[in-house]
C-alpha cells in the first residue's frame, strides 16, 4: 500500500526526475520507452516504479519523507530503470542496478557530500553492495561502460555474460556472470 507525499515533497521530487532524466538523456541518448511521470508516492515496498501504459508513478521507499537525501537517490536510482526498461516487467540485471547505484550515489554525493555518499552505501543490502563494486570495477578498465554496451547491445539487461566478457575480457567470468545476472535484489 502506498501513500501520497506532502505536495510540497511531490513537486520536489517531480522535478529531480525531470532533471535527472535529462541527464540521462545527455549520457545514454533517448530513452528507450517514453513514459509521463504523472505521481510519486511513498510505500514500504519502495523505491520501485509503476507503470500504466505511457504513465508511470515513482515509488519512494519510507526514509525518502524524511530525508532529503534518500528521496534524491531513491528518485535517480529509479530514473535510471524509468530510462532504461523496455516494458518487459521482472528483476533487472546486476548491471542495470549498478549503474543505477553509481548514478543516485554520484548525485547524493555531489549535492550531500562524501560522508553523505558513505552513509547511504553502508545501508545497502548486500546484492546492490555487489552490483555497485562489480559496475566501479567496469569504469576502472573501460570508458562509458554502459555507454558501449547500450552502442552494441541497445540494453543493459537481457544480456549473457559471454556478451559482457567480450565487452570487457579484463572483467573475468564471476564480474560478468554477476553483471548479466537478472535476479531479485531485494528480499521481503
Amino acid at each position: 500500500m502506498s501513500s501520497q507525499l506532502p505536495p510540497e515533497l511531490e513537486q520536489r521530487a517531480l522535478t529531480l526526475a525531470g532533471d535527472f532524466r535529462a541527464t540521462l538523456c545527455e549520457m545514454l541518448g533517448p530513452p528507450r520507452l517514453q513514459f509521463q511521470v504523472f505521481d510519486v508516492r511513498q510505500s514500504n515496498a519502495g523505491p520501485t516504479i509503476a507503470i500504466d501504459g505511457d504513465k508511470a508513478t515513482l515509488v519512494v521507499g519510507p526514509n525518502a519523507v524524511s530525508c532529503e537525501s534518500t528521496l534524491v537517490s531513491n528518485v535517480a536510482h529509479e530514473s535510471v530503470h524509468l530510462h532504461l526498461t523496455d516494458g518487459a516487467f521482472g528483476n533487472a540485471s546486476g548491471l542495470e542496478e549498478g549503474f543505477a547505484l553509481h548514478f543516485e550515489l554520484s548525485l547524493v554525493e555531489q549535492h550531500y557530500g562524501t560522508s553523505e555518499r558513505q552513509r547511504h552505501i553502508s545501508h545497502l543490502p548486500g546484492t546492490y553492495t555487489t552490483a555497485l563494486h562489480d559496475y566501479e570495477y567496469l569504469l576502472t578498465i573501460a570508458d562509458d561502460p554502459v555507454v558501449r554496451v547500450l552502442e552494441r547491445h541497445g540494453k543493459l539487461t537481457g544480456l549473457s555474460w559471454r556478451d559482457l566478457r567480450h565487452l570487457f575480457p579484463q572483467a573475468g567470468f564471476w564480474v560478468s556472470y554477476r553483471l548479466a545476472r537478472r535476479r531479485r535484489m531485494r528480499m521481503g
